[in-house]
């Protein structure tokens, strides 16, 4: 069955609003009206109104606020962050840019427990790296006959 032209067009009304009023990181802000404040959509803990001076956690939505209705106190988040984390998480391993120490180069490893093998031992090492210039033969004896 078809949509109708109306559905269609409340589709795309819907997702534009969606959009309009999305936002990334988290970002703690003041009134900075003289008197109460409608917010355009609800902050993080469900607020809408905010009383003279009163302080809440929004997202970088309500940036566009910022100064005349709105103070931005502190950032809490930033959205460049939110998005690196989630692009990170999302890559493979070995798409990873390689990070060098002092103690040599650094190899990233995952640490959840379904990649696990039962013969991997983190013990003594960071649970996020592993470092690439150990002894390859550690542990290994080799018996010749």
């Amino acid at each position: 069955m078809e949509k109708s032209i109306r559905e269609i067009e409340r589709e795309r009304r819907m997702r534009a609003s969606e959009e309009h009023f999305a936002g990334t990181g988290r970002y703690i802000f003041e009134n900075n009206t003289s008197g109460d404040f409608q917010l355009p959509k609800p902050a993080m803990n469900g607020a809408r109104w905010l009383k003279k001076d009163a302080q809440f956690t929004g997202d970088s939505f309500f940036l566009k606020y910022v100064p005349k209705e709105l103070r931005l106190i502190s950032v809490v988040v930033e959205a460049s962050q939110v998005n690196v984390n989630e692009s990170t998480e999302s890559k493979l391993i070995l798409d990873q840019p390689d990070t060098v120490t002092q103690s040599g180069k650094v190899e990233h490893v995952s640490t959840s427990e379904e990649d696990a093998q039962l013969n991997d031992s983190t013990e003594n090492k960071d649970e996020h790296e592993m470092l690439l210039n150990e002894d390859p033969m550690d542990g290994v004896d080799i018996i010749i006959d």
